[in-house]
This record gives structure tokens, sequence and C-alpha cells, in this order.
């Protein structure tokens, strides 16, 4: 019995600490090359209470990235992360997201093309109608969001939103 208990307390440990990153990559690369996406990945791991736990995370494409420095997933549906020099939690489901986040500055971490925006924002937003719009049925989907901000900066350009499709 010793034996066994044992075992199964090596096996958890092995799993906990196990670099999870080097079997998740591989299997979602071929999908992320067909959106044009690139993934990079510090390290992911199990963790407590029960979900999964990303650090040093990037996610991007040819229009912009996001950099998120942690990033926990758990269940039940359970969302946490340390980005942009701020703090978001909320929770997801398998058509919906909402998010809570505080002292969010999106300059330290997103990059879109020519815009900055550079203010501590607080504040929730809400997507619904997730499933409808990723097979591009937008009737479906609603989105609300409300932010706070004391002082900052908010300029740039976005590509193709002039006249003619100029900056």
């Amino acid at each position: 019995m010793r034996a066994l208990l044992f075992f199964f307390v090596f096996a958890l440990v092995l799993l906990w600490n196990a670099p999870l990153e080097r079997w998740v990559l591989p299997v979602l690369q071929p999908r992320l090359e067909d959106a044009n996406l690139r993934v990079d990945l510090g390290s992911l791991r199990l963790a407590a209470p029960a979900g999964l736990e990303a650090k040093q995370l990037t996610l991007a494409g040819p229009d912009g990235d996001v950099r998120v420095d942690r990033l926990y997933v758990g269940l039940p549906h359970d969302v946490q992360a340390e980005a942009c020099e701020g703090r978001l939690d909320g929770s997801f489901g398998t058509d919906s997201l909402a998010l809570a986040f505080s002292g969010v500055n999106p300059s330290r971490c997103v990059r879109v093309g020519k815009l900055e925006v550079d203010a501590a924002l607080d504040g929730e937003a809400a997507l619904s109608g997730l499933a409808a719009a990723l097979h591009g049925k937008l009737a479906g989907a609603s989105a609300s969001v409300r932010l706070e901000s004391t002082g900052g900066t908010f300029r740039g350009v976005l590509e193709h939103a002039g006249p003619g499709g100029q900056d």
C-alpha cells in the first residue's frame, strides 16, 4: 500500500512540475499558423486550486501583439491575469466572457497599429454571443464596456479608418 501511495504522489509531483508548454504548443502551432498568429510562452504549469498557469505569454499577429505576465485559467470557469501593470479577474463560458480590471495600462502590453492608450484603466468588459461571432454571425453578439481613468494619453492612427482607406 505504501509503494502505491508513494508512486501516486511521485506521479502527481512530476505532472505538477511538468513543462506543459512543450506538449501544448506543438499541438496548437498548426492552427495558430493558419490564423497568422504566433504564441511565445515562458512556461505552462498546473496551478492550484484547479487550473493552468501560463507565464510570459505573448500572442502576436500581423497588426499587433498582446503580452501577459501571468495568466491563470481554472475550473469551473475562472480567469485571472497580471498584465499591463494591472490585474484582470473574470469568468468565461462557452459563449461569453466577463472581465473586471484595475490599473491596466494598455500601452505597457498591447500593440495595435499606430494606436496608443497610455493610462491606468479600471472597469469591466462583457462579451456574449462569442460562438456566433467566431463563425462570422455578428447578429447574436453583444458587448458592454465601462472604463474609468484619470489622466493619460489616447492618440494614434488606425490604418484604413480614414476616407478611402487612408491613414
